[in-house]
């Protein structure tokens, strides 16, 4: 199974004459800032893939994602794909550059899948511990203090068409550039219901996080 975030297609054309051979996926983020009564020790959540699907692939994806083994494994064989699943840290700062060239494709949509870490995921800890795709873990504070961690290893993606209001510049070389904003990504978590909290929670942990990140995509030349 694989959730999509969301796959809604746009009445403005997609950008299919546009030809790039070139992506430079950038993705940043600053550290969570600590709300009310909750106080987090750990949130992470792995990228796992970005990428450019093709064309032909649009009516695939927005009927049912990426095919359920694919998904969350390293076996998503699209030339345009990342190829560097990473997990983030959501408690710090940091910033992911990676540059991938593929043969000229047609620009259609952006795909962006978070998934459970693997042995090709970069950044990963202990690789003896149960494989997630998000995990949060901390404290309700109150009366009492109770522990909590929420955590998924449901896939979960977002397909974007692009289109030619989303691009800026010219050229073979996409940039895209995603950030992640937190202030919002706790809204819903309650700690009157704590002991009600699930892996449900942990995903919509995960839509919050895709739905208030920032988008750029520029196009430009080979330097």
């Amino acid at each position: 199974m694989i959730l999509l975030l969301s796959c809604l297609p746009k009445n403005e054309p997609i950008v299919e004459s546009q030809m790039v051979n070139t992506a430079e996926y950038v993705v940043q983020w600053s550290g969570l800032s600590q709300v009310a009564d909750l106080y987090i020790t750990r949130f992470e959540v792995v990228l796992y893939s970005i990428r450019l699907p093709y064309c032909q692939s649009s009516t695939a994806m927005h009927t049912i994602g990426l095919n359920s083994a694919l998904a969350g494994h390293s076996e998503i064989n699209i030339s345009s794909d990342w190829q560097s699943p990473f997990k983030m840290n959501l408690m710090d700062s940091d910033l992911v550059e990676v540059t991938t060239e593929f043969p000229p494709q047609q620009l259609c949509h952006l795909a962006t899948t978070y998934a459970r870490w693997d042995g090709s995921t970069m950044n990963i800890d202990n690789f003896a511990e149960d494989s997630f795709s998000i995990l949060l873990e901390g404290q309700c504070l109150g009366d009492s203090v109770t522990q909590f961690r929420l955590e998924t290893k449901v896939p979960a993606e977002r397909v974007l068409d692009i289109t030619s209001s989303e691009i800026n510049g010219s050229g073979s070389v996409l940039m895209v550039k995603r950030e992640f904003i937190l202030d919002k990504v706790l809204d819903g978590l309650d700690c009157k219901y704590v002991e009600d909290w699930s892996a449900s929670d942990a995903i919509q942990l995960l839509s919050n996080l895709h739905a208030d990140s920032n988008l750029t995509m520029e196009l430009h030349d080979v330097e």
